[in-house]
């Protein structure tokens, strides 16, 4: 999200200017934190928590970190492919970075995937692991 807005940090400056924490991981509001932090200064740049559902991020169509995951119980088709075949651990959430629509194929979104780089999702996924909360920086 910092790179697409041409601010430059290290993934080591975020987690220490979020306060994350070995075996708690990054909190939204640390990452609030740190991504205020590394705005700071630069004209007309603003970070914003955003409650919206998956149709809310699609009409934005702009960058944003978004917490995405599975129930603790996946029950539909969806979520036990998304369990058994893609081996998203139940319950377990973590945040990714939101690109857009793809422009070639707009039935995808591109994700950047922190462990995996730009991944192309079914945007139908957005139903059942985005956890309708965005951090967008707007400017």
């Amino acid at each position: 999200l910092l790179h697409h807005y041409g601010i430059n940090s290290t993934e080591t400056e975020v987690a220490r200017l979020a306060h994350t924490r070995p075996g708690s991981g990054t909190s939204r509001l640390g990452l609030f934190r740190a991504l205020k932090i590394l705005t700071r200064g630069k004209p007309g740049m603003r970070v914003r928590i955003v409650r919206c559902d998956g149709e809310g991020l699609l009409r934005r169509n702009r960058p944003a970190v978004i917490t995405v995951g599975l129930t603790e119980n996946p029950r539909t088709e969806e979520e036990i492919k998304a369990a058994t075949l893609w081996n998203w651990q139940p319950g377990a959430v973590h945040d990714v970075t939101f690109l857009g629509r793809d422009e070639t194929n707009p039935s995808k979104i591109r994700i950047g995937e922190p462990e995996f780089g730009l991944e192309k999702w079914d945007a139908g996924a957005l139903d059942f692991l985005y956890k309708n909360m965005a951090i967008f920086i707007e400017g």
